[in-house]
């Protein structure tokens, strides 16, 4: 135990892999009854609890609430949206928060009633060390040296399958690649809850996981009981029952006891409650005086009459009489399911009926902007798989308050979607948000399960393409000293008084999704193996009968948004999208389809009706489509310069044709302006594009009255007329080459001199060849600059056999349209003229 100065905290350590888990106490919170700090890694969590001091008057349940909150401050964040303060708690948190309170619930005696607040807080996450396993250590730990009567400690583990090998508490990195996603909780005695998520295990891999997890508790436990020791917490002693309790308990039980077993062979759920409610009243009558005159209450008789059902029903299952419904423990109840139970609007429906429990489950299809978008310290996510659950209080025949969608509804909805997670399609075989809804109409057992069935047929209804079929089915257990009887499909009555809810749900490879809550410390691993294969056959019987209904996948409704794929240029998203949004959005109006583009350029167009994404489509493709290489077009001339001409062409696009380009059969011309002026509509041929994206025109080959390409418009990328390609022009007129200009980079020669920035046509400073050189620094010859050589910049020597060719200021400018290939280019000049009128 290691002690420090600062308010004394406790200290007691657990080696979890590489890495170790801290729990701490007595320096953060200490006014609440318990409260440990619990460090993993870079993941802190604080668990605090807190209890009444008494039972509220009349109260017959136990008061137990847990609540897991998530704080964005963890990860360095704000919230998200408008509101910067974490609200109400998100499907995640309750989930968590239910994992935390199914662990802890069964270990609080049945007598005592004070409330119970456990609130265990994220302070800091890493994302690699799980806060949901680190919350549910801190909780037990928090609890078991609160004091409150409790029959702990418990711990937590999560188990994974990674490349075939199981691994306990894996780091949430490689969580992601896991076959299994398993949690369990227990004690020393063995395992008390399990939560899990699969891709198809068989019944053994799930039971030795699960053993794998429980093997992983002990020094967890260790550590939770070494805390308590060291803080000295004296535990409260829960309430004991009177001596005037257990005898009206006795004397009900005589009294009262044939009437319930009777009620119990009543088959009907309304009719058996109807009896059973009528025991209870008389059992009021006849004990009025006695609760006048306090020496019992309504809730003494309440508990009495739920113990004796409790113990009657229990008795008679494991000497192996019928069930309620006359069934053995194995039978599955009779099983009804329709499909296309509502119009086709609604993309996909099925009303699934097993015994007294049914589903109406409801399929809606949508686009990727459909999906439920939601931020958490885990992350942003997306999604695209929703599974909703509907619990109304006239499904039970019950008045029920109807506001917000409750805990129990969370849960049984995360249940189900986890069972069906694993058999969806991709999103490249299938690119569609998908939500399904299951009301429960009629509940008696199982409904969590109804709706793993109801939910894969009404999909199948809906033409999505699952991997295979899923079926769900809930266990019982009814345990008796060494006795014990495992009853498949229960009831909601073998729910509550049996000691175990054990869900399980796979197709006929395997489990996708297993939960199990003990309300007992004494299960073997042999019963649960036991449970499992006769869950296994439950769960194949009602497999055949969903598929003998909807043996395959059914066609899309008319009424389901279809969705289409393009591709565009990258290059090009901007110009669909617009300046903020208004091309897309005029886009998405006028053809009433949806559409979602990714960075790629991969657009995604969905819509109701095939002409709607007909005509998206095509003005997508208007806006973005590019010109064929190996055509003529049409284009304006935009802007010219020394160097040639820009013209645009199909539509947005353009390009340069180069000065030596534009006269016919690439002819020499000096100045642009001579051939063409801006806003002249001319034919170009287009070649391509370069590696930088740009257009390669040419009107040299094109006969720009008829459009049509003149005899060697092939050659114009070899740009042969100038003696020599484009990045290299050598032979007699001296070569030009960005790396390589007539020569070496620096040197560019030829007959008629070079030209290179640092070495034209001889060293840096001197350009030679017969007609002279030309460089910045020296202009070569006996006409020589004067200004950066002796002399001045427009006194040049007048010797040109020297220099071989005029001076850069003596030759004739742009605007005398005066060349010494003039008279060469008249005829060309007139013949490019008139064609262009």
């Amino acid at each position: 135990m290691v002690k420090t100065k600062l308010n004394n905290p406790m200290i007691e350590t657990i080696k979890m892999g590489s890495s170790e888990i801290k729990l701490e106490t007595g320096r953060v919170a200490k006014l609440s009854k318990g409260s440990v700090l619990a460090t993993w890694g870079e993941t802190v969590v604080l668990a605090t609890v807190v209890s009444a001091k008494e039972a509220k008057a009349g109260q017959d349940f136990f008061p137990l609430s847990v609540h897991y909150q998530e704080r964005f401050s963890s990860i360095g964040q704000f919230p998200k949206g408008y509101i910067k303060r974490e609200t109400k708690p998100t499907d995640g948190e309750v989930l968590k928060s239910r994992l935390i309170d199914r662990a802890l619930r069964p270990l609080f005696p049945s007598t005592y009633f004070n409330e119970v607040q456990v609130i265990i807080t994220v302070y800091s996450f890493d994302g690699e060390h799980a806060s949901d396993i680190l919350a549910g250590i801190a909780a037990s730990a928090a609890v078991s040296i609160s004091g409150i009567p409790f029959a702990g400690p418990v711990a937590f583990s999560r188990v994974a399958q990674l490349e075939g090998k199981l691994v306990s508490n894996p780091s949430l990195s490689d969580l992601k690649e896991s076959d299994l996603d398993l949690v369990v909780a227990g004690t020393k005695d063995g395992v008390l809850m399990v939560e899990s998520e699969a891709k198809s295990l068989t019944e053994k891999q799930m039971l030795d996981a699960v053993k794998e997890g429980h093997k992983s508790l002990s020094p967890i436990l260790k550590a939770i009981t070494a805390l308590k020791k060291a803080v000295g917490t004296v535990e409260e002693k829960a309430p004991e029952l009177s001596k005037s309790f257990l005898d009206l308990e006795k004397a009900s039980e005589k009294k009262y006891g044939k009437s319930v077993i009777e009620a119990f062979k009543i088959e009907t759920k309304p009719e058996r409650s109807e009896k059973l409610q009528g025991i209870l009243k008389l059992m009021m009558e006849d004990n009025a005086s006695k609760i006048e005159s306090e020496e019992c209450s309504k809730k003494d008789i309440d508990t009495i009459f739920d113990k004796l059902q409790y113990k009657l029903l229990r008795a008679s299952l494991i000497k192996g009489d019928a069930r309620i419904d006359k069934r053995d423990s194995k039978t599955i109840r009779p099983i009804e399911i329709e499909t296309g139970v509502l119009p086709s609007r609604v993309h996909g429906s099925a009303l699934f009926t097993r015994g007294e429990t049914q589903s109406l489950m409801s399929v809606v299809i949508g686009t990727e902007q459909d999906a439920q978008k939601a931020d958490s310290i885990y992350g942003n996510t997306q999604e695209r798989f929703m599974l909703q659950y509907n619990f109304p209080g006239f499904s039970v025949g019950e008045v029920k308050r109807v506001g917000a969608v409750g805990r129990r509804e969370i849960g049984h909805a995360k249940l189900a979607m986890r069972a069906l997670t694993p058999v969806m399609p991709s999103l490249e075989e299938f690119d569609y948000t998908i939500k399904v809804i299951s009301d429960i109409t009629q509940s008696n057992g199982s409904s969590s399960m109804a709706t793993v069935c109801g939910g894969c047929v009404a999909m199948m209804h809906a033409g999505i393409p699952l991997k295979s079929p899923v079926a769900g089915i809930a266990m019982g257990l009814i345990k008796e000293g060494e006795d014990y009887v495992i009853l498949s499909d229960i009831l909601g009555d073998e729910d509550h008084l049996g000691d175990m809810d054990f869900k399980v749900a796979g197709t006929k490879e395997g489990i996708t999704a297993l939960q199990m809550d003990i309300k007992i410390t004494s299960l073997t691993f042999e019963i649960m193996e036991k449970a499992l294969a006769q869950a296994q056959e439950g769960r194949l019987h009602i497999l055949e009968k969903m598929i003998e209904v909807q043996p395959s996948v059914g066609k899309l409704s008319e009424y389901a948004p279809r969705t289409e794929t393009i591709k565009i240029n990258p290059l090009k998203i901007r110009d669909v999208i617009g300046k903020g949004g208004a091309v897309i959005q005029k886009i998405s109006a006028e053809s009433q389809a949806t559409i979602n583009i990714e960075d790629d350029g991969t657009i995604s167009i969905s819509g109701t009706n095939p002409d709607y994404i007909s005509s998206a489509k095509e003005m997508i493709k208007a806006i973005t489509a590019e010109a064929e290489a190996g055509k003529v077009y049409e284009g304006t001339v935009v802007s010219i310069k020394d160097f040639g001409a820009f013209i645009r062409f199909f539509e947005a696009q353009e390009g340069l044709v180069h000065i030596s380009n534009i006269l016919p059969n690439g002819e020499h011309l000096v100045n642009v302006e001579d051939a063409l002026e801006e806003g002249q509509k001319v034919k170009v041929y287009f070649s391509g594009v370069d590696n930088k994206g740009r257009s390669k025109l040419s009107m040299s080959y094109v006969e720009q009255s008829s459009g049509e390409l003149l005899p060697g418009y092939d050659k114009v990328d070899e740009r042969k007329e100038r003696s020599g390609g484009r990045d290299n022009r050598g032979g007699s007129r001296g070569g030009y080459n960005r790396d390589n200009r007539g020569g070496s980079r620096d040197n560019r020669g030829g007959s008629r001199g070079g030209y290179n920035r640092d070495n034209r046509g001889g060293s840096r400073d001197s350009r030679g060849g017969s007609r002279g050189g030309y460089n910045r620094d020296d202009r070569g010859g006996s006409r020589g600059r004067d200004d950066r050589n002796g002399g001045r910049r427009d006194n040049r020597s007048d010797d040109r056999n020297d220099r071989g060719s005029q001076s850069r200021d003596s030759r004739p400018t742009r605007n005398s349209k005066l060349s010494r290939t003039q008279p060469a280019q008249d005829g060309f000049l007139k013949k490019l003229k008139k064609a262009l009128k």
